[in-house]
């Protein structure tokens, strides 16, 4: 109650704006999966962005949880050593996924976009946005286990500031 309320006016001032904004918009961490998933919501079902977002939603949210979890496990013993043990590890898996979801993708961004295309030309246009959209979403997984593991240690103002920064830059473009 009135001790939280303190605590969050005693942190940085950009997390005093975030913080409203953040809870009037998602409400917690997980309702920020849902605020992607009703923007995919509104796109076809079989649409190949909407099919890659979930894809990169389902994993890295995976890689996200369990790094903030074993983080703030190893921080809440104050077991230092272990804690940046557990970064580098979730930062090394992030990147091997990411890697992994690119090459993976890439190699069968042309077919796929013919499965889910309605025509030739609709496939095409599929498939020269998902040769930039594939990208994108492969660094994702490096940014969700970072900000996951600054969550697990109780450092969430670069992860706020950044999310904040992109919520609106998107709400402005």
């Amino acid at each position: 109650g009135l001790w939280e309320l303190a605590a969050i006016f005693g942190l940085a001032p950009p997390l005093r704006v975030a913080h409203p904004v953040r809870g009037a918009l998602h409400g917690s961490a997980a309702c920020a999966s849902l605020a992607v998933a009703a923007y995919v919501a509104m796109l076809p079902r079989d649409s190949a962005q909407a099919q890659t977002v979930f894809i990169v939603l389902a994993l890295s949210q995976m890689l996200g949880v369990g790094t903030t979890a074993v983080v703030s496990h190893a921080a809440g013993r104050k077991d230092h050593e272990r804690a940046v043990l557990l970064f580098n590890q979730s930062q090394i898996l992030s990147l091997v996924s990411g890697a992994i979801f690119l090459v993976v993708m890439m190699a069968i961004r042309l077919p796929y976009s013919r499965t889910l295309g309605a025509d030739e030309a609709t496939a095409t246009l599929a498939a020269d946005y998902l040769l930039w959209f594939i990208p994108a979403m492969s660094l994702q997984f490096a940014m969700v286990a970072m900000g996951a593991a600054l969550r697990g240690t109780g450092n969430f103002k670069p992860g706020m500031i950044v999310q904040t920064a992109t919520v609106v830059l998107n709400m402005l473009l």
